[in-house]
């Protein structure tokens, strides 16, 4: 027995975790992480990349299948100056919660990001899973975190149904940080303490992206959501796109637009992770041809530094009329004397991003989701 569905197939379609936009195009099903009518406000193309890269979006169905295929067009995203991080993108399968195994697939359209060259189209591929486990089981597909997938359909040995999510829903706004780029599937970090709490994550990690966007508000206000978390700080000083004089009324901004729908959802604004070479040195960051990053901004009156910020963002939690509102210290995720783990003096590595993830899940089983707000 064969059961093929059209990527739009309204099965497939309600089948999508953790995407703000889930269109059909066709016969094909188009996936992003916020809609289009947020990038009309954003000038700097790369809002739109991190959005279409899926990190943190899922495939979530419940079959009796012992085969699953996905055919899929990809689009990756590659760069021609510095390190190489290009590579076949990673799928990988949960099955009743427990991981199931791994595919990849070189193929797809490749956009190189700093050359002329732009878009090179490519061919559709095909990702197929086999499941030992026999009889209804809860499947679960995590797609790639720095790839764009175009679902063109579905193929299964029996029929599929949407599968259950968390009943907790979590969404989660951060840097290239949250996003996870360059690690599996199931390995950024908010993707990791999701699967360890039991909650629902849409994962708005978007890499060199997170500067505060009134239209990245507006889809966090609007996405229903037990917890929501901010992490902020990082990629300002990367850009030195604020001062101090106008950082925190644009935090206090964002926080409006949020609070504006979600009037009792706990937030809890997170300060930056250690980053030795910004803890006192303005932005902007520098890359090197060996990908290694230097701060080179001048220290002047306003410019800001991590130190800086983590001040600002206390004082803007302490100075809101908010008893739903909270403040979590980066440091207490990754530590000042942990700076070995930043593979390029920013970035954590795969240990970076796990211990930030153990960290947060015994932070937030304290919080009592669901029953009282983080304190």
């Amino acid at each position: 027995m064969t059961v093929r569905y059209a990527g739009s197939d309204p099965v497939i379609a309600a089948s999508i975790a953790g995407a703000a936009q889930v269109r059909a195009d066709g016969d094909a099903l188009s996936i992003a992480r916020l809609p289009d009518e947020v990038f009309g406000r954003a000038p700097d193309a790369g809002l739109r990349r991190a959005a279409e890269q899926l990190s943190g979006v899922s495939l979530v169905i419940r079959t009796r299948a012992s085969r699953l295929r996905l055919d899929v067009h990809l689009t990756r995203w590659r760069r021609a100056v510095g390190p190489s991080y290009f590579r076949p993108a990673p799928f990988a399968v949960w099955v009743d919660g427990a991981w199931a195994g791994r595919n990849e697939l070189d193929a797809g359209d490749v956009v190189w990001i700093d050359t002329d060259e732009g878009r090179v189209p490519g061919e559709p591929g095909r990702v197929e899973f086999a499941f030992a486990k026999s009889g209804g089981k809860h499947v679960r597909v995590r797609f790639p975190s720095a790839v764009g997938v175009r679902i063109l359909g579905v193929e299964a040995d029996a029929p599929l149904e949407p599968g259950e999510r968390h009943a907790i829903r979590w969404t989660h706004y951060g840097s290239s940080i949250s996003h996870g780029s360059l690690v599996e599937p199931g390995e950024p970090w908010p993707v990791r303490a999701a699967a360890a709490l039991g909650w629902e994550v849409r994962n708005l990690g978007l890499a060199g992206e997170a500067m505060l966007d009134r239209g990245v508000a507006e889809v966090i206000a609007s996405s229903p959501a037990d917890i929501i978390t901010a992490k902020v700080g990082i990629n300002p000083v990367n850009h030195a796109a604020f001062t101090e004089r106008t950082f925190e009324p644009a935090v206090h901004a964002f926080l409006d637009v949020v609070r504006s729908a979600q009037r009792t959802t706990p937030i809890v604004v997170i300060s930056p992770v250690a980053c030795p070479i910004h803890e006192r040195t303005p932005g902007p960051t520098l890359t090197r041809p060996d990908g290694m990053r230097d701060a080179v901004g001048a220290e002047k009156p306003g410019a800001l530094t991590l130190e800086g910020i983590r001040g600002i963002l206390q004082r803007v939690v302490a100075r809101r009329d908010d008893t739903h509102l909270s403040y979590l210290d980066g440091l207490t995720l990754l530590r000042l004397d942990e700076g070995e783990l930043l593979f390029d003096r920013l970035h954590p590595d795969a240990e970076g991003l796990r211990r930030i993830a153990e960290r947060f899940v015994d932070r937030a089983r304290t919080w009592g989701i669901g029953d009282t707000d983080p304190v």
